[in-house]
């Protein structure tokens, strides 16, 4: 750590790096904080984005790692300190601020700070939480555990899989294992909180079985999961026993919601939750944003509300009104997935748009009329879809010499989608030697489409 970051109060100290954080930081520098510290306990900046590779981020539909390296850009711009490998550990005082921390480069630090904003993010909640009787076979994970495995470290969780929970990240992961070759066995979910977009191209595409208003009321196996026996709920919310069924599998991913992470601030009463529905509510200076306040639906959401809040912590520290006038957008209402829309789904007549969280319903009228779409674009994609629907691949390559043994890679333009699984076979194959640039053509034409496979991050 430089030695001034040991000796000097700190303006601000945010704590945690993903896309809420490093927006924060950057506004505040932007507003005029000379002193903003960015602490992260991964091993870079990003949150869990370096391992979202699918599509979808951002207004111009980015994946995850290069959300996160515009993100990183910013920061730099705007001369954040950053120290990644940091776990902020306590906080204390009331002002100026104490914050405890700890890490390899770091050492078990106080920092002073006269202001601190809260980035923490949320946590996913675990078959512990759940409360699902079993034993405890190896083969049971959080989704988002076996999405880093996959995507970052080169490692399959299993063979067949069974995905408990209808969120976003469970039916991406759907998909996801769909393309590396995984058998999924189906999708077990109580209600459906995920994206409609989602639904139909990671589980609608790929012929995914999903067991609706089910639950697991067990788990089978004792050195490896084996099975799990699933029923469906009756009306009052109870399992109906006598229809439950045996599913076979070698895993079982968790993809049953998020919490906030709130642990380092809660009980505070001199904490302001910038999350849209409150005012500032003291005279302090510390402030939690994102996701540790509550779970948006969207990368871009949570971004905005970053760079608002770090920009309220900056007018206050520099003597300015309490709080901005204008708040950020709220971004389009995203569709999520509703029973009543599976019915929708199987009509001929009838597609929801992919383009963006929106969503539309599209529909067919006899006379090969449109109605339903929100933009001209929706349109487009409504008469592609029809006669050739097209779809974007996003995968890994190995990655040989480089900081990790993958790279995440996409299609430089949707592929026709019965081409998508050559697509993702060819890239199973394909081996890169580092050093490599985002942006770089790694095949043209990839699988014999018009696409050309792109790096989606530096390697």
């Amino acid at each position: 750590m430089k030695e001034a970051l040991q000796e000097e109060m700190m303006d601000l100290v945010v704590v945690g790096g993903g896309p809420c954080g490093m927006a924060a930081a950057a506004a505040a520098r932007g507003a005029g904080l000379s002193r903003v510290l960015l602490l992260e306990q991964g091993d870079t900046l990003g949150g869990v984005l370096p391992q979202c590779i699918h599509d979808g981020f951002g207004p111009e539909q980015q994946t995850g790692p290069e959300y996160a390296l515009d993100l990183r850009d910013q920061v730099d711009r705007a001369g954040v300190i950053v120290e990644t490998k940091t776990t902020a550990l306590h906080v204390s005082g009331q002002g100026p601020y104490t914050l405890w921390a700890a890490g390899p480069h770091l050492g078990a630090k106080q920092i002073p700070a006269r202001s601190i904003l809260f980035a923490t993010g949320c946590r996913e909640r675990t078959r512990g939480q759940l409360r699902i009787p079993g034993a405890r076979p190896a083969g049971v994970f959080t989704a988002g555990a076996a999405q880093w495995m996959m995507n970052v470290q080169n490692m399959l969780p299993g063979k067949s899989v069974l995905i408990l929970g209808l969120g976003n990240i469970g039916l991406i992961m759907a998909r996801r294992l769909t393309l590396e070759g995984v058998k999924v066995k189906g999708i077990v979910g109580e209600r459906a909180s995920g994206l409609m977009r989602n639904y139909v191209q990671c589980v609608k595409d790929w012929s995914i079985p999903v067991y609706w208003g089910h639950t697991i009321c067990s788990i089978h196996g004792r050195r490896r999961l084996r099975g799990v026996t699933i029923a469906p709920l009756n009306s009052a919310g109870q399992m109906d026993l006598g229809k439950k069924q045996y599913l076979p599998c070698d895993t079982l991913l968790v993809a049953a919601g998020l919490i906030p992470e709130q642990a380092l601030f809660a009980g505070r009463e001199d904490v302001a939750y910038l999350d849209g529905s409150t005012a500032i509510q003291n005279g302090g200076a510390l402030f939690a944003c994102g996701n540790a306040v509550r779970v948006y639906d969207t990368v871009e959401e949570v971004t905005a509300w970053g760079a608002y809040a770090g920009q309220v912590a900056a007018r206050r520290l520099l003597g300015a009104a309490d709080a901005l006038q204008t708040l950020p957008p709220v971004g389009v209402e995203a569709r999520k997935l509703q029973e009543a829309d599976l019915v929708s789904l199987q009509e001929e007549d009838t597609l929801f748009c992919l383009l963006c969280p929106k969503g539309c319903r599209l529909q067919f009228g006899a006379d090969g009329s449109l109605k339903g779409n929100g933009c001209a674009a929706g349109a487009r994609f409504a008469e592609e879809e029809r006669s050739a629907p097209r779809r974007m691949v996003t995968a890994t390559v190995r990655l040989l010499g480089g900081a990790q043994p993958l790279l995440p890679v996409k299609t430089s333009v949707p592929v026709p989608k019965e081409k998508a699984l050559e697509v993702a076979r060819v890239c199973k194959r394909l081996k890169v030697q580092a050093p490599i640039t985002r942006g770089t053509v790694l095949i043209p034409q990839v699988g014999g489409t018009a696409a050309d496979l792109l790096a989606a991050s530096d390697g």
